[in-house]
């Protein structure tokens, strides 16, 4: 699959009641580029390309969440942060905005670094059968 056509689905999947799916198919999809495949330019280039505008706040958080762990080797990350704030301004209101991608900027060190560093410690052990 092309980056084309992930990006397609990811916009269809979005809305759907259950969004474990899409979280699921973002999650393995830039997991196996950016761990597996060491892709790392090819997951900036997603992150470059993701229109906002289609995705909701569960789909625009996992791409915060899964390229966490690289956010000092994406160019683009910060720009996609900015993007999303100004999306979820619309989807979310200010507070909710703030409460929910506030601790994604490189120099903050929050609760979203924990979770991140607690799900890849997580994955690291989990493709190593050590769970």
């Amino acid at each position: 699959m092309n980056h084309d056509d992930f990006l397609e689905q990811v916009y269809q999947k979005d809305g759907a009641e259950d969004p474990h799916d899409l979280i699921s198919f973002i999650f393995n999809y830039i997991y196996s580029l950016s761990l597996e495949q060491n892709k790392i330019e090819e997951c900036d280039e997603i992150l470059k390309n993701i229109d906002v505008d289609k995705l909701g706040t569960d789909a625009l958080l996992s791409f915060l969440t899964i390229t966490y762990h690289a956010q000092n080797r994406l160019v683009n990350r910060e720009n996609y942060l900015a993007r999303v704030k100004k999306r979820s301004l619309k989807l979310n209101g200010r507070y909710d905005t703030k409460r929910l991608f506030g601790g994604f900027e490189k120099e903050k060190s929050s609760y979203w670094q924990r979770i991140t560093d607690q799900f890849w410690h997580a994955v690291v052990r989990h493709k190593n059968g050590l769970d």
